[in-house]
């Protein structure tokens, strides 16, 4: 397993640190395989850099430059890209980073995205505005739910069960955005709803209760 920080990466569980060689990369975002070998970084109002080799060497890739980019995800196999800017664009990858296309979704500040395990399921949130949703690896895209401030997305493997943030509340799906549940922020600061799960495992990554930092569905 890699653990990657901005001009660091690490395969021995976060224990021993070697820096890499993308570094002065001021912002931006991150995503890798499920091995850590594939990884990419989006630098704001720069590239989207690529390394095969956890990080041991980066490459730039075919993405358009100096756009303000938000947020990147990556399928298990690190084939599959979604890349978010605040510029307006969304764009996808399905040959490890080596072709971008531009997606259909409006021109929104994106602030937000996550992808299935395979690529196939994909979710973007615009800053303010509403939550969108393909099911064809990019190909086409629908609004769900929303408009809203977004935070965090995460996916299961699969695709058919989604976490999302809405304005501090989170809401969840168990069919790929078709239905949602919402787990209602209570008053004592935890969270509530009637779908049954472990409330003690709901928690903000650090700081306030509602600051959510990110997800990740196991």
């Amino acid at each position: 397993m890699a653990v990657v920080l901005w001009g660091a990466s690490s395969l021995e569980g976060a224990q021993v640190w070697t820096m890499t060689t993308l570094l002065n990369l001021s912002g931006g975002t991150l995503a890798s395989s499920s091995d850590g070998n594939n990884l990419a970084a989006a630098k704001v109002m720069g590239s989207i850099y690529l390394s095969t080799n956890a990080g041991a060497t980066w490459n730039a890739s075919s993405a358009p430059s100096g756009l303000s980019w938000s947020a990147l995800a990556s399928s298990t196999d690190g084939r599959d890209l979604i890349a978010a800017s605040l510029s307006g664009l969304v764009y996808t990858s399905t040959n490890f980073g080596g072709n971008w296309r531009t997606s259909s979704v409006p021109h929104y500040s994106w602030v937000s995205v996550a992808t299935s395990g395979d690529g196939r399921v994909l979710i973007a949130g615009a800053d303010t505005n509403m939550l969108y949703l393909s099911t064809n690896s990019g190909g086409t895209w629908a609004p769900t739910i929303g408009p809203a401030h977004w935070g965090p997305f995460a996916s299961s493997l699969d695709g058919s069960k989604l976490v999302i943030e809405q304005d501090g509340v989170i809401q969840t799906s168990g069919d790929a955005g078709t239905t949602w549940q919402g787990l209602v922020k209570q008053q004592h600061g935890g969270f509530g709803g009637e779908r049954d799960c472990d409330l003690s495992r709901w928690k903000p990554a650090g700081g306030d209760d509602d600051e959510w930092r990110d997800f990740h569905i196991d």
